[in-house]
């Protein structure tokens, strides 16, 4: 389920790009329905392990204008694993809500906007307990530059910025900072000339990660793998398919 909480990485590009991640801890390709209207978000994603075995599916459900409403998760052997629900207001979302596999709730995120640009996203729990709040600066074209994240379980906080990639006009570098601001890691972000997402490349100590992105001939993402490198071999983790109705 799509609960994980790692406080380490949240990414948000508008719409001048193709792929918007912006979830804690995590990447999703339909995290661009929460912001942009759209009417080509994949109905379904089936994600395989390395034998090819299907290990999780999540089911996508849209309203009128294409904007995502629910996501509905279940394990491999087709049991439920809980789900995630989305509200909008004014054409904008404020509150995600994440329910365990039995139903009950366990997590909210509202979100706060200014002008029309993301400036912060609160997390709690069922309780509305505070978990963690991130802070964001977000560029005219909609880019968030800088994010910071409070979390009040343990008192840490964490940051990143994304610049261009000084080696690459196609790139971004995605810089993860500790508490004191010091480098504990980063993520190359590699795009195409028609500014579609390609690789996100994942370097921490000796850690390196990358996830690859497939599209069809309209442009729309149909796969994407996770590869974790040992040694001079990258090792295909799980790969992820979308399904379009």
């Amino acid at each position: 389920m799509k609960m994980n909480l790692r406080f380490s990485i949240l990414c948000f590009f508008i719409s001048s790009f193709s792929i918007l991640p912006f979830t804690p801890g995590k990447w999703s390709y339909t995290d661009q329905f929460l912001f942009q209207k759209s009417k080509q978000g994949p109905s379904k994603e089936i994600v395989k392990n390395t034998e090819g075995k299907v290990v999780f599916t999540a089911n996508y459900e849209y309203d009128s204008d294409g904007r995502l409403k629910t996501e509905i998760y279940f394990l491999g052997d087709g049991s439920p694993d809980g789900k995630r629900e989305f509200d909008y207001k004014n054409g904008q979302i404020f509150q995600e809500r994440g329910y365990d596999s039995n139903g009950v709730l366990f997590e909210k995120k509202e979100f706060y906007f200014k002008n029309g640009i993301l400036k912060k996203l609160h997390v709690s729990d069922a309780e509305a307990k505070p978990i963690i709040t991130y802070s964001l600066d977000t560029s005219k074209e909609g880019l968030v530059t800088f994010c910071e994240g409070k979390n009040y379980l343990t008192g840490d906080i964490e940051s990143f910025r994304v610049e261009a990639d000084p080696k690459n006009p196609n790139g971004l570098v995605q810089t993860l900072n500790d508490d004191k601001r010091r480098k504990v890691g980063e993520i190359l972000l590699r795009f195409d000339s028609k500014k579609l997402l390609l690789e996100r490349e994942f370097f921490q100590g000796d850690i390196q990660r990358k996830s690859k992105m497939e599209y069809d001939n309209e442009g729309k993402l149909i796969q994407y793998t996770f590869h974790v490198k040992q040694g001079e071999t990258w090792i295909l983790e799980k790969a992820h398919q979308l399904v379009y109705k």
